[in-house]
């Protein structure tokens, strides 16, 4: 059995261990909401520039480079979808992207990622989504797929987004 001593040493390094993480997952998901703010404002100097900052960032969350070669769009329709999706909050919506790449199972219940998870896009920009890759977005939800339908959800639209994003820039589609 601990003495008093050892037990109060233990709790509080169990406290600032804890601190130290719930501070991380805050820092982590406030950096994500700022650079989506960021490439927004990009977008708004330099469609070009914007884009390729958006391509970049979604495809450190994608897994599924197989899936680009999919998409069927010419470079103005693509260029059209990402201008529906920059309306949106960008700094929420790749927050909640990121999460596909940095999420464990302890981490839903901190109250940053759960804001974080529950967050919507509005039904214009979800309908689109849902044409172009078959997911609703705001219909992602932890709860509901688990941790590994989650996680695979959101690294499946960052990797459909991402082709996007190339086939506006040019770099292949119809």
């Amino acid at each position: 059995m601990l003495s008093s001593k050892e037990a109060t040493n233990v709790e509080v390094q169990y406290t600032v261990e804890h601190e130290t993480y719930v501070n991380i997952w805050d820092e982590f998901i406030r950096h994500m909401v700022r650079l989506g703010y960021a490439i927004k404002m990009a977008y708004l100097i330099s469609e070009y520039d914007g884009i390729s900052m958006l391509r970049d960032v979604l495809k450190c969350f994608s897994e599924h480079s197989e899936l680009s070669r999919c998409i069927n769009l010419s470079s103005d329709e693509a260029r059209k979808i990402l201008k529906i999706l920059f309306n949106e909050n960008v700094g929420y919506f790749l927050a909640k992207l990121s999460l596909a790449s940095a999420l464990t199972s302890n981490v839903g219940r901190l109250n940053i990622v759960d804001r974080i998870i529950k967050h919507k896009i509005s039904e214009k920009t979800n309908n689109l989504l849902i044409e172009l890759s078959g997911i609703n977005y705001n219909d992602i939800n932890l709860s509901k797929q688990g941790i590994k339908g989650f996680k695979t959800k959101l690294a499946v639209l960052s990797s459909i987004l991402a082709s996007v994003c190339d086939i506006a820039l040019g770099v292949y589609g119809k």
